[in-house]
């Protein structure tokens, strides 16, 4: 039995420690409550107690950085949905000293970033997992090097979806636009490389030759002429409406192919990251904020060729600019988009195509990667020549064939299209487009076609030329598609591939090369 001494040291002994458990969980709680609740911390108190020993690791302070990335609930409790462009900025002030934090957009790839933000692939720091000759997932995080280059901050006018005639113009009845503005150009007819045209027929015509949207089309003629909306007995007179005032390119036809192919270039320069400034008539240029999407890339290089640098800012402008009308006249493009998926879906892949011609007749490969449609258009197409030993412009006995599935939607002065998804519309899913298609034989606009049913024959029709052939390329949602990579042109297991610049490249299987070469030699020949 313990004496009333020992009880009274026991009793102070446990109210001691008592109180130390007290004072200790006081502490841990004040600390608990001041750490911010939107992160987990249950993945990160690691990471967290070691920070400050962490602070020149570059890898560690990036991990630290992810673990801010928790994606949280959203009311509901449904996952926040990737869309396929976006308003808002993607370059965020980065907790990494000397690094700018940007979020892919729909399209993007590595070597076009790395042009972009001048940097080099091995300088970018990602946690995610991506191919690197592919097209990145959009929404991919990244870490970029700063550079020294400070061009200025702009925010995204138009989303990609706005310049191509892709799946927001499918259905789009120009001719009743048009029509029911009652502006001048519903009157309006030119003469056209011989033949008499509509205003209607010669923005229908340019929009589907380049695959520039006839929308945007429209804004332009509008915004530099009032020819849409308005009528005036003095535009008669006018030779240039958009105002370029060429000698050379007199008329609606010849400023919009101008047009179109200056939207092109900034459109798929900046895709591919070979047109990041804009050069204004004065000699002045301008680097373009990295951040930018394609779409706003091509309106800058378009308005860059019309006006000076300081009338260009308010061109430019989301207040006083062109985008002003063009909401005026089609909505707030910026909803629209969130309806439909991106353009250039990161895991898109061609569907199963063959060489575009018989067994039997044989084909030589006389150009790699080139211009799918003159000036503004990327490397889309390669060129075969049939090897009937038939020089120059002479129509070939050798058929050109479906290299898929599909149903024609164009059979006009040179060209055959062939929608592969069947919905009557170019300007959706995979598309295949061949040129210098003889009026001889040709199928017709509806026929629906199977894999070797034959099109017609090589000839020199719908555009210059120096010997019968055939020009092959590929649009996916209204976009030219680049014959090599990302996504390279792949028929009956040949891969394209680009080399030694424009019309050079080469077919591949497995160690088998076969090169373009202009004039038809052994080394050229395709057997199927």
């Amino acid at each position: 039995m313990m004496s009333k001494q020992e009880t009274i040291l026991l009793g102070f002994f446990l109210a001691l420690l008592f109180l130390c458990v007290a004072m200790g969980g006081f502490l841990l709680f004040r600390q608990w409550s001041s750490l911010d609740s939107s992160i987990d911390y249950s993945n990160t108190l690691v990471a967290i107690l070691t920070q400050e020993s962490a602070k020149d690791d570059v890898a560690t302070r990036v991990a630290l950085e992810l673990a801010k990335l928790t994606p949280q609930p959203v009311q509901g409790g449904e996952t926040p949905v990737l869309v396929e462009e976006t308003r808002e900025p993607t370059l965020i002030v980065s907790p990494l000293e000397g690094y700018q934090r940007y979020l892919t957009q729909q399209g993007d790839t590595l070597k076009a970033i790395e042009k972009r933000f001048q940097t080099q692939k091995e300088k970018i720091i990602s946690y995610s997992t991506y191919q690197e000759e592919g097209i990145l997932p959009i929404g991919t995080l990244l870490w970029i090097p700063e550079n020294n280059v400070s061009p200025d901050s702009m925010i995204r006018l138009l989303p990609d979806s706005a310049i191509v005639n892709g799946p927001l113009d499918a259905g789009f009845d120009l001719a009743g636009f048009v029509n029911g503005a009652d502006g001048f150009l519903k009157g309006y007819q030119e003469e056209v490389r011989g033949e008499w045209m509509t205003g209607v027929e010669i923005v229908e015509r340019v929009s589907l030759e380049h695959s520039i949207s006839p929308k945007l089309l429209l804004t332009v003629l509008e915004f530099q002429s009032g020819w849409v909306l308005s009528n005036d007995s003095r535009m008669q007179y006018d030779d240039f409406p958009i105002g370029y005032g060429l000698d050379c390119c007199k008329g609606l036809y010849e400023e919009l192919y101008i047009v179109a192919r200056q939207l092109g270039l900034g459109y798929y320069g900046w895709r591919d990251g070979s047109a990041i400034t804009v050069k204004f008539s004065n000699g002045e240029i301008l680097a373009l904020d990295p951040t930018l999407n394609a779409g706003t890339a091509a309106l800058a290089k378009l308005m860059s060729t019309l006006y000076t640098p300081e009338t260009w800012q308010v061109v430019m402008s989301e207040e006083s600019g062109i985008t002003v009308l063009y909401r005026q006249m089609y909505g707030n493009l910026w909803l629209d988009i969130e309806q439909l998926p991106p353009l250039l879906p990161d895991e898109l892949m061609q569907p199963e195509m063959e060489l575009p011609f018989l067994r039997g007749e044989d084909y030589h490969l006389t150009s790699g990667p080139h211009k799918a449609w003159g000036i503004g258009s990327p490397w889309a197409a390669i060129d075969f020549a049939p090897a009937d030993m038939i020089k120059g412009c002479t129509v070939s006995p050798y058929w050109v064939t479906a290299s898929a599935n599909g149903m024609v939607v164009r059979a006009e002065n040179g060209v055959v299209v062939i929608d592969l998804d069947q919905d009557g519309f170019e300007q959706t899913g995979w598309v295949l487009f061949y040129l210098h298609v003889s009026s001889k034989d040709r199928v017709s606009v509806g026929t629906v076609v199977e894999v070797d049913d034959k099109i017609g024959h090589a000839s020199c029709e719908g555009g210059h030329a120096t010997g019968s052939h055939v020009h092959l390329a590929r649009k996916y949602n209204g976009e030219w598609v680049l014959a090599d990579e990302p996504l390279p042109m792949i028929l009956s297991g040949w891969i394209v591939h680009a080399d030694r610049g424009e019309y050079g490249g080469y077919l591949q299987k497995e160690n088998q090369f076969i090169f373009a070469y202009p004039y038809s030699i052994a080394d050229s020949l395709v057997e199927r």
